[in-house]
């Protein structure tokens, strides 16, 4: 498979919305949930377009058959849903949380789950970025078995940390 524009494009993507959301817990300014917003919502650009990326092979590798072409997108598309599922929930805490997140009266475990969470998701990307230029990607049209297993763990405990961080935003907040 030649590199393409689209190649190329979600790759960049994802580059920059990793360096956007590790910036975001490397510097103090005062409005810190609006960059790791931009941050998440570049690793979602790039994972939709990885998506389409999918949704184009199974089209091409199904021959127009649709029982197919559902078994292929739903042996490949898993941990990707579940991924952007947490990201959607995550910045949906943000939203709702904003103000709250940019005052800083928030605890330590916030910064600490919101942290690894991150660094979970990154490594889940970059999962999927390998996973869809492997060998069996571009022959079967599906992510390989331990790239998709490893990136469904790496998923369900993302979901149990996003659980953890709105319980630690709705519940312990600290005055100052």
């Amino acid at each position: 498979m030649a590199t393409t524009w689209f190649n190329v494009l979600y790759t960049a993507l994802f580059i920059v919305g990793a360096i956007v959301l590790l910036l975001s817990f490397t510097v103090s300014i005062q409005s810190i949930v609006y960059l790791s917003m931009v941050g998440y919502t570049l690793l979602i650009l790039s994972m939709l377009l990885i998506l389409g990326n999918i949704f184009s092979s199974a089209l091409q590798a199904s021959n127009g058959r649709f029982m197919q072409f559902i078994s292929i997108l739903f042996n490949s598309t898993g941990p990707f849903l579940l991924n952007i599922s947490v990201i959607i929930f995550l910045l949906y805490l943000m939203i709702t949380y904003k103000a709250m997140i940019n005052s800083g009266n928030l605890s330590q475990q916030y910064y600490s789950f919101s942290m690894v969470s991150s660094i979970i998701m990154l490594m889940q990307v970059i999962l999927f970025y390998y996973g869809v230029n492997t060998n069996t990607f571009k022959r079967e049209h599906k992510l390989p078995v331990m790239f998709n297993s490893f990136s469904y763990l790496l998923g369900v405990i993302n979901v149990y940390i996003a659980v953890i961080i709105q319980t630690i935003l709705k519940y312990y907040t600290t005055d100052g």
